[in-house]
C-alpha cells in the first residue's frame, strides 16, 4: 500500500505541529505574513510598503522552533521595488522568541544600519507577537553571526583583495563589490555571488559561502587535493582561494555550468525539448560523466574528511527520525521499517574499504557546460564505501524520475530509470570503479530515500514527501 503525504503525515495537516507551535499556520498564510512583517519591520511611521510575500524555504528543528524564510518585495516611498529576504523563527510562546532576539538577534541589527538590504525597514529585527515569531532580515543571521561581515561590500572587498593576493593575483585591485545571495536554504550554511569591480572595466565572479559547522576550513585541503588528482580526468572543479577565519567564509572562483541531468530527464519523460543549456549534451551522456567522474573521485587515493560507516548512517538515521515518529506516527512507522529493511539488506551483503567519497553526490553537484563536465560543493567530503555515492546518485535519480511523473506512463518510466542506472554504474566501472560496490548500491540507495523523506518532511514539504514515499515503495516495497 502507498503512502501519501496526506494530511495525516504532513505535519502542518495533522495539527500536531500546531499544537506545539501555535503559530505555525499563520507563519505559511502569505497575506497575513505580509501584513505582520509590514508591522513589525516598517513599523506605523514607515514610508515603505511590502507588496508581496512568499514563504520560501523551512526547516523545522525539533524542540526548538521552526525556521521559514520569506521572500519579499518591497516598494519604497520614491516607488522603487526591492526585493528582501527575512527569516521568521516561530517559537512556542513569545517569550522564547523574544530572548532569542535579544542574545543572538539585536547585537548583529546594530551591525546592518545603513545598509542597502535593510534600508526599507525600520529595524531589521522585530517581533511577530501573535505567532510567537521572532523575525530578522537578511544579512541578520543568529545562526551565523559573522554573515553580516561577510556580506559588507567594503569589508569583503578588503578580505576578497588579501585572499586574491595571497592566490598570486596581486595586480587585481578590488574597487568594489556587489553581494548576490545564491543559496541560502540551509541552516548551517549560506552561498552568495561576489560581482568584484577590478577597474579599467574589468569584472570578476567570485563565490563565497559562510557556515557555522566547520566544512569552510576544510574545504582549500579538499579542492587542492581534487585539482591536482582530477586533471587528467577532465572534470572541472573550482580554485579556492582559500579561507578567512574571521569571517568564516571560504572563497571559490567560478566554473561554467548548470545542473542538467534532473533538466534532461523531465524533458525525456515529458516529451519536450531538453534546455537551452544542454546545447551538445544528452540525458545519457551526462549520466555516463557523471558515473565517470565518480569514479575518479573513488581511485583518486585522497584521504579527506571523516569516516561515515553504515552502522552510522543507520544511527543518525534513527535519531532524526524521533519528531517524525512523534508528529506523524503513520509515516515514522514506516520509515522505521523501511530503515530496518535496509540494516538487513546491508547486513546481508559485505562492506568494501572506505575510499574518497563526496558525501553528497548527486546531481545537483555535478554540472555541465554542454559536453564539459564539473563538479561543485564539497562540503561533505568524507570516507566511505564507495557504494554511498554511487546510491546516492541513483536515489535522485530514481527520484527526479518520479516527480517527472505525469509525461509517460508509470511502465516507461520505471524502464527509463532503470536504464539509466545501469549506464551510471556500466560507466562507473569501465572507468576503473570497483564492480564489487555494486553490490552494496540498493542499501545505500534506500539510505538516501528514506535521508531524503526525513529531509522532505522535516521542511515541511509536503509535495517533495510524496515523490520520496512513492520512490520508496518502488524501490523498497514492504509487506501491508
Amino acid at each position: 500500500m502507498a503512502v501519501s503525504a496526506g494530511a495525516p503525515l504532513d505535519p502542518l495537516g495533522s495539527g500536531a505541529l500546531e499544537r506545539e507551535l501555535p503559530g505555525i499556520r499563520g507563519a505559511y498564510d502569505p497575506a497575513a505574513m505580509r501584513a505582520h512583517l509590514q508591522d513589525a519591520l516598517v513599523g506605523p511611521g514607515g514610508t515603505a510598503t511590502v507588496r508581496r510575500c512568499v514563504p520560501a524555504e523551512s526547516v523545522l528543528l525539533d524542540g526548538e522552533c521552526c525556521v521559514v524564510r520569506y521572500r519579499l518585495e518591497v516598494e519604497d516611498a520614491a516607488g522603487q521595488v526591492r526585493r528582501a529576504l527575512v527569516t521568521g523563527r516561530v517559537y512556542p510562546d513569545v517569550g522564547r522568541a523574544a530572548a532569542y532576539a535579544a542574545e543572538r538577534l539585536a547585537p548583529l541589527a546594530a551591525q546592518v544600519r545603513g545598509r542597502e538590504e535593510v534600508a526599507a525597514f525600520a529595524a531589521p529585527v522585530a517581533l511577530v507577537e501573535p505567532l510567537g515569531m521572532a523575525v530578522h532580515a537578511f544579512p541578520v543571521d543568529g545562526e551565523l553571526p559573522t554573515l553580516v561581515a561577510a556580506t559588507d561590500p567594503a569589508v569583503a572587498a578588503d578580505a576578497l583583495g588579501e585572499l586574491l593576493a595571497a592566490s598570486g593575483r596581486a595586480d587585481l585591485d578590488v574597487e568594489g563589490v556587489r553581494v548576490e545571495p545564491v543559496h541560502y536554504n540551509r541552516r548551517h550554511r549560506c552561498m552568495f555571488r561576489y560581482h568584484l569591480e577590478l577597474g579599467q572595466g574589468r569584472r570578476l565572479v567570485l563565490y563565497g559561502k559562510v557556515g557555522n559547522d566547520g566544512a569552510g576550513a576544510r574545504t582549500p585541503a579538499v579542492v587542492d587535493g581534487l585539482r591536482a588528482t582530477l586533471a587528467g580526468a577532465r572534470v572541472a572543479v573550482p580554485e579556492c582561494l582559500g579561507f578567512n577565519d574571521d569571517l568564516q567564509l571560504v572563497v571559490l572562483t567560478e566554473i561554467p555550468g548548470v545542473p542538467q541531468v534532473a533538466q534532461l530527464l523531465k524533458a525525456r519523460l515529458r516529451g519536450g525539448p531538453p534546455p537551452a543549456a544542454a546545447t551538445g549534451l544528452t540525458l545519457e551522456d551526462a549520466v555516463d560523466a557523471c558515473g565517470r567522474i565518480a569514479a575518479a573521485l573513488h581511485t583518486s587515493g585522497l584521504r579527506l574528511g571523516a569516516p561515515r560507516p553504515l552502522a552510522g548512517e543507520l544511527e543518525r538515521l534513527r535519531a532524526d527520525l524521533a519528531p517524525i515518529r512523534r508528529l506523524s506516527p503513520a509515516l515514522g512507522r514506516r520509515l522505521g521499517r523501511w530503515v530496518d529493511l535496509t540494516e538487513q539488506r546491508g547486513a546481508a551483503t559485505t562492506a568494501l574499504p572506505a575510499c574518497q567519497a563526496h558525501g553528497d553526490f548527486s546531481y545537483t553537484q555535478l554540472i555541465f557546460d554542454g559536453p564539459r563536465s564539473g563538479l561543485v560543493d564539497f562540503d561533505t567530503f568524507c570516507q566511505a564505501e564507495p557504494a554511498m555515492d554511487l546510491g546516492h546518485f541513483l536515489a535522485y535519480l530514481r527520484f527526479a524520475g518520479v516527480k517527472a511523473r505525469g509525461g509517460r506512463a508509470a511502465a516507461a518510466r520505471a524502464e527509463l530509470t532503470e536504464r539509466l542506472a545501469g549506464r551510471f554504474t556500466a560507466a562507473y566501472t569501465e572507468a576503473g570503479g570497483d564492480g564489487a560496490a555494486l553490490a552494496r548500491v540498493p542499501v545505500y540507495e534506500a539510505v538516501s530515500l528514506i535521508r531524503l523523506a526525513e529531509h522532505a518532511w522535516r521542511n515541511l514539504k509536503a509535495e517533495r514527501l510524496d515523490y520520496v514515499v512513492g520512490a520508496l515503495d518502488e524501490r523498497l516495497p514492504l509487506d501491508t
